[in-house]
């Protein structure tokens, strides 16, 4: 396994060793986690997607229900009709499986079957959660029947914090709460914590800690989280929940209890962070405009011109950028992009990346299966057999829903 070093405030260094060393893992038991991935001789098969989608929905000719406003996910239910969460219009978008509208669920409220925002869609059992912008969950039947409403809380009158990731068995949740509400070590390093909402949203359980993003002081006296700084990113299955400090290829999965059931390893080739990426960092968070501009206004954008100006950086890029709980129970993960670092330090939604993502692809086994590599701007949600879904931007940043056939080689 090849760990990255980051570069971090003075005194730091101790503790990112010890991070790398231990796989980024506080808190899961050992002695059941001595699973590592099986790499067979040969190298693994390279999978392809089709010279073309299969379908699109969407796109510049999109009017209507199928124009989009920040698709916040995208899945693929048994009976092959689409549903898409649209944040602009706070609605879930039913769509045929030959890609025709169907009808509408949800809409912005606070009603029963309403939402405030909505930032995430997860499918499981034949059951849709919608995440809204708060970190509550609606859940809705496949037939569009709304069925009710949770969300974690962390303490007394506190609602918020748990982000909500996927869904496990009997519908119970798993979600990452804020690294800083839980605790800020004194090297900068944050611990998040992965916990499970029973499905009838009564009793949380703590499943694991993990190390999350490294953080320093602003002259402000605020906090800044280091540019491209490893994060905690977590992925459902219905038997186990799987999460990976992202500075080292090493993922950790827990049943539902917090027992370990395995840990994948593998190798992954660590990218040092250039001087060309920490000017698209600072660009994107001062909001800088080809004219020299910046489209924020105000307080805001001298506070991220400021953040800007005193940003620090890690010497090395994550090698791991997200994980995906395929509909097969295979695990997917993605090599990390540059352009994900430099989303998540501006704070904004998660976009397509910039340029093509290597995919990794594991059996429930821990089998390296194959490889897959999709196109730039287009970002996966989905995934079945043989098929994958997600969401492509053209050059004006509009958005246009796909669906790719897989192919073998």
């Amino acid at each position: 396994m090849t760990s990255s070093r980051l570069s971090v405030p003075p005194g730091n260094h101790r503790a990112i060793a010890l991070l790398v060393a231990f796989g980024g893992l506080l808190t899961a038991p050992r002695d059941v986690m001595a699973q590592k991935s099986e790499r067979a001789a040969p190298p693994p098969p390279r999978w392809q997607l089709a010279p073309r989608p299969a379908l699109s929905i969407g796109g510049a000719d999109g009017v209507g229900p199928t124009e989009f406003s920040g698709i916040g996910g995208v899945v693929r239910v048994s009976d092959g009709r689409i549903v898409v969460a649209d944040a602009g219009s706070t609605q879930l978008r039913i769509f045929g499986a030959d890609g025709r509208f169907a009808n509408t669920i949800a809409r912005n409220g606070s009603g029963p079957g309403e939402m405030r925002g909505v930032d995430g869609l997860f499918y499981s059992s034949d059951s849709l959660y919608a995440r809204d912008s708060f970190g509550g969950v609606h859940v809705f039947t496949s037939s569009a029947t709304y069925a009710r409403s949770v969300r974690f809380v962390v303490g007394p009158g506190r609602s918020f914090g748990v982000h909500p990731q996927g869904v496990m068995a009997a519908g119970a949740l798993v979600g990452l709460r804020s690294a800083r509400d839980v605790r800020t070590s004194s090297d900068g390093v944050q611990l998040g914590e992965i916990r499970r909402l029973a499905g009838d949203g009564v009793g949380v359980r703590v499943l694991a800690q993990s190390p999350s993003d490294i953080r320093y002081r602003l002259a402000s006296g605020r906090s800044g989280s280091l540019g491209f700084s490893p994060s905690l990113v977590l992925v459902a299955f219905p038997r186990e929940a799987c999460f990976a400090h992202t500075a080292a290829f090493v993922i950790t999965c827990v049943d539902s209890l917090g027992a370990g059931t395995r840990t994948l390893r593998d190798v992954a080739r660590p990218r040092a962070v250039s001087d060309s990426m920490k000017r698209a960092w600072r660009d994107a968070m001062s909001g800088k405009l080809p004219d020299g501009g910046s489209r924020y206004v105000g307080s805001l954008r001298e506070h991220r011109e400021q953040v800007a100006k005193e940003a620090r950086f890690a010497d090395r890029l994550p090698v791991i950028g997200r994980l995906l709980a395929a509909q097969t129970g295979d695990l997917w993960v993605s090599e990390y992009q540059p352009s994900d670092g430099i989303l998540s330090g501006t704070g904004d939604a998660p976009g397509s990346p910039a340029g093509p993502t290597t995919w990794r692809i594991y059996s429930p086994t821990n089998v390296l299966r194959a490889t897959l590599v999709t196109p730039a701007r287009f970002r996966v949600f989905d995934a079945g057999d043989g098929w994958v879904l997600g969401v492509s931007r053209d050059e004006d940043d509009i958005e246009r829903v796909e669906l790719w056939t897989v192919q073998a080689r």
